[in-house]
């Protein structure tokens, strides 16, 4: 009996740091951000997949931005990865074709998984579980979405409808509905339909070989980037052709076109810390918190030293008649003043 191959995950960790600003900005995006306990999104990605035998060694597809960052906080998590350097971002299609076309020039039968590098998964053992379905449900040469099961009807993420039976793993994807309204994302529930949670499984060759059936000109702009590719500092520069690729994301480019995407659903806790919203609601506890580096406080505590720091207070005043609380995220050079029931969008300076 020999042991299944190795799933090798490929981690999208570029981002221009819209989200979570003051903490997250363009050259500190969210993934890198020590959250949720001290440790970053990015770290806890690297964990999830290092907890589990299965996966290879990542890669991690960065932006110039980040690339030193990434080296280092998977340093700090005594996680081996391999950075592939995009020389400029060109969203989720080239990022995707980059790692298929250089996981398939050295193994074409490998298998790959799509992640972000900025989602919080608990349960790393049941996400596991899910993989190895979708490497099932790949293995024919389809492209296997992960759709969450949903906990509450969400108006910020995309719904998966899953269709007919694929065989013996997952259903053929029906169709794709971005972000609806709250009465619309009641119905996709009940209806059945998964959140889309940019988890993307398949097998290197085949995989690469649809992405060049429905976005031939992102192959070609990448296969040159790799021709041209260069060692810098340990990481992989792509050349300058990556910057022919169409900017466009991979599920509008590939998926909402493709007729071999199948979806495998994964009951399992998730977010995709989206805002400081989420943020708020995964922090357990009526308390302050306060978080500085790599370190995590509660109680409101001053942090030493310099960098950045962030504090999380459930009540802080009112502001304005109906306003509600504030709550106050902050940093060294830029404070964000919000409702509580605001996502991003600030009140005033």
């Amino acid at each position: 009996m020999t042991d299944a191959p190795q799933v090798t995950p490929v981690i999208l960790c570029g981002g221009a740091g819209a989200r979570l600003w003051p903490v997250s900005r363009r050259d500190f995006a969210k993934q890198h951000a020590p959250i949720l306990g001290g440790a970053s999104p990015f770290q806890r990605t690297l964990r999830r997949f290092a907890a589990a035998p299965m996966f290879a060694a990542p890669i991690a597809i960065v932006g110039a931005e980040g690339r030193f960052m990434a080296a280092e906080q998977a340093a700090q998590t005594g996680v081996a990865v391999e950075i592939v350097v995009e020389p400029e971002g060109r969203d989720t299609l080239a990022a995707i074709t980059a790692a298929a076309a250089l996981i398939a020039r050295r193994d074409p039968a490998a298998t790959l998984l799509i992640a972000p590098s900025d989602h919080l998964i608990p349960d790393e053992a049941a996400f596991a579980a899910v993989v190895a379905a979708a490497v099932r449900a790949a293995a024919n040469g389809d492209l296997a979405l992960i759709g969450v099961v949903a906990a509450a009807p969400s108006t910020g993420f995309g719904y998966i409808r899953p269709g007919a039976s694929a065989g013996p793993v997952g259903r053929r994807v029906a169709a794709f509905e971005e972000k609806p309204g709250a009465a619309r994302a009641a119905a996709l529930i009940a209806e059945g339909c998964l959140w889309n949670a940019g988890l993307v499984c398949m097998r290197a060759g085949e995989g690469l070989a649809e992405i060049r059936r429905q976005a031939p000109e992102a192959v070609a702009a990448v296969e040159a980037a790799l021709d041209a590719a260069t060692d810098d500092l340990g990481a992989l520069r792509l050349g300058d052709a990556f910057l022919a690729a169409p900017r466009i994301s991979f599920d509008h480019a590939v998926l909402e076109k493709t007729d071999r995407a199948v979806v495998v659903a994964g009951d399992f806790a998730w977010s995709d810390i989206g805002d400081w919203r989420e943020v708020w609601a995964l922090f357990p506890g009526d308390v302050a918190y306060v978080w500085h580096g790599a370190a995590c406080g509660r109680g409101g505590r001053e942090p030493s030293g310099g960098g950045f720091c962030g504090a999380v207070a459930d009540h802080l005043g009112q502001g304005p008649a109906g306003a509600g609380p504030r709550r106050l995220p902050l940093a060294a050079q830029a404070l964000l003043v919000c409702g509580a029931s605001q996502r991003q969008g600030p009140l005033g300076g």
